[in-house]
C-alpha cells in the first residue's frame, strides 16, 4: 500500500463501505505503477518490461525502506521512536487475451526494527483474479487470496500495548462479480467473503466472518454525466460473544445511495453518491441504528500535469471494541497529484476522520498529512521519499497521540 499501514486496508473490507468500492489491487501490482496515478500520464521509458512466459506478462521485484517512526506503540506520553527496515519482494503474472484475462500476485513484507525488537514481523500474500468477456458489453470477474496480516499500531481500535507485539492474523477472501451494459442502463452485481482469524488467544474475539452483497445501476444523462443508484448488505459474523457482556455481536447492516458520476473527458471525474444505511443488531438488547451513508471521489485536472483530489466517506463500519454496539467513520481527504518533470512526480494530502463508538457514547478524531515523490532512475530502478504526520484526539486520554513517519525507499525490477 502506498500509506504506511501493514494490511489493515483489507480489514476495512469487512465493512460496506468497502465492498462499494472497485475490485482491490494487489500490493505487488501497486509497486509496478508509479505514484500519481491520478494524472493518466504513460512514461514507456521508465515502464519495466516484463518477462513472457507462457502467454503470461510477469514482473518481479523488490522494495526496501528505510523509515523513521517518532511513536513506534502509537502512545499518548513519553513516545518511543525507532528505525525499521523494510523488504518486499513482489511479482506479479497478467495474461489477457481479450475474451479472458487472468492475474495473480504475490507479495512479502519483512519488517526488522533496530531497537525494539518485538516489532519485528513477517507478512505477505497471494491474490488471483479471472475475467470473462463473452460480449464487448458483459463481464464476469472471479477472485480471492489470501494474506497473513501485522497491525498498524494508529489505526481506531489498534493495539497500543507496548508490552507486546503488534496484532497478526489472517485473511482469506473471495469475489464474484457481473457487469452488463446496456444502451441506457449499466448493471454491476458485486459480491465478496471475508474472514479474519488472530494469532493470540487474547485477539480471538476479532475473529470474523464478512459477507457483502451490492448491486449498482448506471444511467447516462449526457455524454459525460450519469446517474447512479446503488444498494447492498452486509452481513457479519463474529466467532465469538462480546467478552465485556457474553452477548451476540453478530449484525446486519443495509445501505443504499443515489449519486452522479462524471466520465473522463472533461476537467472533472469522478462520483459522488449519498444516501442512508440500517444497523441491524443480532442481539435484541443491543441498539439498532439508521444513518449517513456517502461516498465522493472526484478528480480536477486542470493541467495535463496537475490533478485534484477530494475523497469523502461516511458510514458503518466493522467493530471489535468489547461493549460498543456499533461504529461510524467519516473522513474527508485534499490531495494533490503532480509531475514536475517526465520522470519525477510528487503527491500530498491532508485529510481528517472522525471515529463514534456507540453504545459508549466514545469518539476520536484524527488530523494527519501526507507527501511522497519519487524519481524514475531507468525502468528498472526508483528511488522514493515518504512523509507523513498524524494527530489523534480521543475521549478516552491513552488513545490520544502524534506520529510522525519519515522514509526513504528504493524499487527495484527485474
Amino acid at each position: 500500500m502506498r500509506l504506511p499501514t501493514r494490511g489493515l486496508g483489507h480489514a476495512a473490507r469487512g465493512a460496506l463501505a468497502a465492498s462499494l468500492a472497485a475490485w482491490p489491487l494487489t500490493a505487488g501490482a501497486q509497486d509496478i505503477e508509479p505514484i500519481a496515478p491520478a494524472l493518466g500520464i504513460e512514461v514507456p521509458e521508465y515502464e519495466p518490461l516484463p518477462i513472457v512466459a507462457g502467454g503470461f506478462n510477469i514482473t518481479a521485484g523488490a522494495t526496501l525502506r528505510l523509515e523513521y517512526d517518532s511513536n513506534v506503540y502509537a502512545l499518548s506520553d513519553d513516545a518511543l521512536d525507532d528505525v525499521h527496515l523494510d523488504a518486499r519482494p513482489f511479482v506479479v503474472a497478467r495474461r489477457d487475451s481479450g475474451t479472458t484475462a487472468i492475474t495473480l500476485a504475490a507479495d512479502a513484507l519483512a519488517r526488522r526494527f533496530a531497537t525494539y525488537n518485538q516489532e519485528d514481523s513477517l507478512s505477505g500474500g497471494g491474490t488471483v483474479q479471472f475475467a470473462w468477456r463473452p460480449t464487448s458489453a458483459q463481464e464476469f470477474q472471479i477472485g480471492g487470496g489470501y494474506r497473513h496480516a501485522v497491525e498498524d499500531r494508529g489505526i481506531p481500535e489498534g493495539l497500543n500495548d507496548f508490552t507486546r507485539g503488534p496484532r497478526e492474523f489472517d485473511i482469506l477472501d473471495a469475489n464474484v462479480g457481473y457487469t452488463h451494459r446496456f444502451a441506457q442502463l449499466g448493471v454491476t452485481l458485486k459480491g465478496d467473503a471475508f474472514r479474519y482469524r488472530y494469532d493470540r488467544a487474547a485477539d480471538e474475539y476479532r475473529d470474523l466472518d464478512s459477507y457483502n452483497a451490492v448491486l449498482r445501476l448506471s444511467h447516462p444523462i449526457s455524454p459525460l454525466l450519469r446517474a447512479t443508484a446503488e444498494g447492498g448488505v452486509t452481513w457479519r459474523d463474529y466467532r465469538l460473544p462480546d467478552p465485556l457482556t457474553g452477548r451476540s455481536r453478530d449484525a446486519n447492516t443495509y445501505a443504499g445511495r443515489l449519486g452522479l458520476g462524471i466520465d473522463p473527458g472533461g476537467l472533472i471525474r469522478g462520483e459522488v453518491g449519498v444516501g442512508i444505511y440500517r444497523f441491524d443488531a443480532d442481539d435484541p438488547l443491543r441498539d439498532d441504528r439508521t444513518g449517513f451513508s456517502a461516498r465522493a471521489n472526484v478528480i480536477w485536472q486542470p493541467r495535463r500535469r496537475t490533478a485534484v483530489i477530494l475523497e469523502g466517506f461516511s458510514g458503518d463500519v466493522a467493530t471489535y471494541r468489547n461493549g460498543v454496539s456499533s461504529r461510524r467513520d467519516a473522513s474527508l481527504r485534499l490531495g494533490v497529484q503532480n509531475e514536475l518533470l517526465h520522470n519525477l512526480r510528487w503527491q500530498s494530502s491532508v485529510f481528517v476522520r472522525r471515529t463514534d463508538f456507540y453504545g459508549t457514547d466514545t469518539g476520536q478524531t484524527t488530523y494527519g498529512a501526507f507527501y511522497e515523490a519519487e524519481y524514475l532512475v531507468s525502468r528498472n530502478a526508483r528511488l522514493g521519499l515518504a512523509l507523513s504526520y498524524a494527530d489523534r484526539n480521543s475521549d478516552l486520554p491513552f488513545e490520544d497521540f502524534e506520529r510522525f513517519r519519515g522514509a526513504v525507499t528504493l524499487r527495484v525490477t527485474l
